[in-house]
């Protein structure tokens, strides 16, 4: 609700600040080009595959992200039993895992990246949900559990990177969608987690990572076949 009026009083309730006199020396960017305005910055997001391919891979990614965040609690310290001190320590060592993954992002290529992150987190989710199910130990699930963080921070900047580098002209209005949907993935997966046993959790991070390798690799034939284009950092 909250975010519905926000919405509302910035599309019609704040007023253009800059001088009339200077609206129109102000219409063209550094390069020449015309400037766009919100509605064409949306229309031509949009229309793009490509770019809504990312941010529905953004959806998913924030979606584990967020699952992680809410059901760590009733993982570690409901079903391992860990007192608030290892808890604590094992909630910042996977916090670590998702750092490091960001840092390996930052220096392969976008869409790589998105594919080896989409690919990574299949592979441990299913892992991970098997050593639930199993009733393994903590020793057993907290190696996967790290891995299936660091290819989360491998894939989720990887997303930002893509969409910015495709749509340099309007990159301000990308990135507020690509941040904005990330909240949206997180509202919609964090209450589930809450719900029913740390299998449920596991199902949910499981479905998110097959869609998520679907849509990479549909993302990386789409860019080569259809438009060309490869993303260098």
């Amino acid at each position: 609700g909250t975010g519905v009026v926000l919405a509302f009083i910035t599309l019609f309730v704040f007023v253009e600040t800059l001088p009339r006199s200077r609206i129109n020396s102000a219409e063209r960017s550094s390069n020449g080009t015309q400037r766009e305005s919100i509605r064409e910055s949306s229309a031509k997001l949009i229309a793009d595959p490509v770019f809504c391919g990312i941010v529905f891979q953004q959806l998913l990614a924030s979606g584990i992200l967020f699952g992680h965040i809410s059901s760590s609690p009733f993982i570690f310290r409901g079903h391992f039993d860990l007192s608030p001190e290892l808890y604590g320590l094992t909630f910042g060592l996977l916090a670590l895992g998702i750092t490091a993954g960001a840092v390996i992002s930052s220096r392969i290529d976008p869409l790589k990246a998105l594919g080896v992150g989409a690919v990574g987190m299949l592979v441990c989710a299913v892992f991970v949900a098997v050593c639930f199910i199993t009733n393994l130990s903590l020793w057993a699930v907290l190696p996967l559990y790290f891995l299936l963080m660091a290819c989360l921070g491998v894939a989720i900047p990887a997303a930002m990177t893509a969409a910015l580098t495709l749509h340099r002209q309007r990159a301000g209005f990308a990135a507020a969608v690509i941040g904005s949907v990330g909240f949206v993935g997180g509202g919609l997966v964090a209450p589930l987690t809450a719900i029913g046993e740390v299998t449920r959790t596991a199902s949910i991070v499981v479905v998110c990572g097959v869609l998520l390798v679907l849509i990479s690799f549909w993302l990386n034939r789409r860019m080569k076949l259809i438009r060309g284009v490869e993303l260098k950092l």
